[in-house]
């Protein structure tokens, strides 16, 4: 049997690419992700598809993105779809009354469904009143092949009774899991849960924001004889969040600066997200004229900025030998402060110049 695994598209983003038609227009090409599982499903004869948290991004959807998903469901009524709400959706109203049969909610109590060829699909939606209890309520047959829905963060240590989304994973051992269908955590991961089963992260399938340029994608399962074959699949995107750092540190001039983001940015998609990231550290002299290049590039890709977190050269030792100086006297007064440690000092003493010389503070 064949199980498609996914989590986090986050349909219905609000995305902030500048204007309101382009928001619109994401929201949309957001919605061909889910379509494409479907057809991805159909054509590898997939029988069940986990959707494990965060199919929305909030509370609230259009209704057409609703109707529009429910209706990818229905047209393909062989296949059997299992949600469970994660921290973004766990409020959603998806009108349950005119969800498809083969469409399966999965709300705050233990739910399990025992499929042919011994296999059976169960899951809970976590929220604040059962996340310390939830473990009890597993309920699965030591004789079947054992798959558990969860959205949350199983990493070692991240167990905090305050948030439903983390959880302790030791705990689920011994529960006659086989496979542990994970999401609310974007990047892939894998590994032994105990002796019978495995945990798998699926990773996001849709856009989500810059910081997360990794290849989005799903989890394909091959389930044979009790064993099961867990395979990547990537999903296809138009945009991509692209960051790029770039170390003004090594230009003398400006132009040498604007030549090398020409360079950079020529080999590019422009139908992607772009941002250029200054890091290091510039001369007062330098003009990193951010306004200036951000108006050249951005009508040349889909979305552009620069995010500055460059930092100006600052000599304190320098400074501290200049008489009848503004600056000098901020630093004697910071450095003899003993309520403050070296560290604290410096960086006090730091952002203080910066105030003086008019830049931003970037500490």
């Amino acid at each position: 049997m064949k199980i498609l695994h996914c989590s986090d598209l986050h349909l219905e983003s609000a995305y902030n690419a500048g204007d309101r038609e382009k928001n619109k227009l994401l929201k949309n090409e957001a919605l061909e992700f889910f379509a494409y599982l479907v057809k991805f499903a159909k054509q590898n004869e997939v029988e069940a598809v986990l959707i494990c948290g965060d199919l929305f991004d909030k509370t609230s959807a259009r209704k057409s993105a609703i109707k529009y998903i429910f209706q990818l469901v229905q047209d393909v009524e062989n296949i059997t779809f299992y949600y469970i709400y994660g921290n973004h959706d766990a409020k959603l109203n998806l009108d349950i009354a005119k969800k498809p049969e083969n469409f399966q909610i999965i709300g705050d109590q233990f739910m399990r469904f025992d499929l042919d060829e011994n296999i059976s699909i169960g899951g809970i939606s976590l929220t604040k009143q059962n996340v310390e209890s939830f473990y009890n309520e597993i309920d699965f047959d030591k004789k079947r092949f054992n798959i558990f829905m969860l959205h949350a963060d199983t990493a070692p240590g991240s167990h905090d009774p305050s948030e439903f989304s983390n959880v302790d994973i030791r705990y689920l051992k011994n529960k006659n899991i086989n496979y542990l269908a994970l999401g609310h955590i974007h990047k892939r991961s894998e590994g032994a849960l105990d002796e019978r089963g495995i945990y798998c992260n699926s990773g996001n399938c849709g856009n989500y924001g810059f910081g997360e340029e990794t290849e989005r994608g799903f989890v394909l399962m091959n389930i044979k004889n009790g064993k099961v074959e867990v395979t990547r699949q990537f999903m296809p995107q138009k945009r991509k969040f692209v960051t790029l750092s770039i170390d003004i540190s090594k230009f003398q001039n400006e132009k040498v600066l604007e030549n090398t983001i020409d360079r950079v940015l020529n080999s590019q998609n422009k139908d992607s997200f772009m941002r250029i990231k200054f890091v290091g550290y510039f001369e007062e002299s330098f003009d990193k004229r951010i306004e200036y290049l951000t108006e050249k590039y951005k009508e040349e890709f889909f979305y552009f900025e620069i995010v500055d977190e460059s930092k100006m050269k600052i000599d304190l030792e320098q400074i501290k030998k200049e008489k009848l100086s503004l600056k000098n006297e901020y630093l004697s007064m910071v450095f003899s402060c003993d309520e403050l440690s070296d560290s604290q000092k410096e960086a006090v003493a730091y952002a203080g110049i910066q105030a003086l010389r008019g830049e931003d503070i970037n500490l």
